[in-house]
């Protein structure tokens, strides 16, 4: 996200006009009853999302997802070399507000793309949310995971509404 761009997180992490935890307009916290409210906000901010996953129905399941929770400028890349391809072809000029990762994929696993993205050898802001998908269980994995630097590591299947509600967190607002 660059300076210019409307969606540039400010000075505290969250987006110009929203309020943050270090905002004066904390009490301004955004909370919603219900769903609809909270798709249609998430639809005004304009998202855009990248999913990484080697297995096409599940990228189809998570851009419906993302949809239903509001998020429509999807694109995919079916493993981490090719995401790492196409957010060098876009550059600054489109680059994703959010990456949804599945773990364990072929070619270039989600653990190495992580890493890549974090250590700024990509094209976009290295603080970029990264959200990591998995059917993995073991506990080490998962930690190691974080540890390289997910945001958030969420287990599949997820339902819309968890998924949005993990959106929302990283984004800086509250549900």
């Amino acid at each position: 996200m660059s300076s210019s761009d409307p969606k540039t997180l400010g000075q505290n992490g969250a987006r110009p006009g929203m309020p943050s935890n270090g905002d004066s307009h904390a009490d301004a916290t955004l909370r919603f009853a219900g769903h609809g409210a909270s798709v249609s906000f998430l639809e005004s901010l304009k998202i855009r999302a990248l999913i990484v996953d080697d297995n096409r129905t599940m990228r189809q399941i998570l851009r419906q997802l993302l949809g239903q929770a509001g998020i429509q400028d999807v694109v995919e890349a079916d493993n981490g070399i090719n995401a790492i391809d196409m957010l060098s072809r876009v550059g600054s000029s489109a680059p994703p507000d959010l990456i949804l990762c599945d773990l364990h994929m072929d070619k270039m696993d989600g653990m190495e793309f992580l890493s890549h993205v974090r250590r700024g050898r990509t094209s976009i802001d290295v603080r970029t949310p990264v959200l990591m998908l998995t059917g993995e269980t073991d506990q080490f994995v998962l930690d190691v995971t974080e540890q390289v630097g997910a945001t958030a590591v969420l287990k599949k299947p997820i339902s819309t509404a968890d998924l949005t509600a993990e959106i929302w967190r990283v984004i800086g607002l509250k549900v």
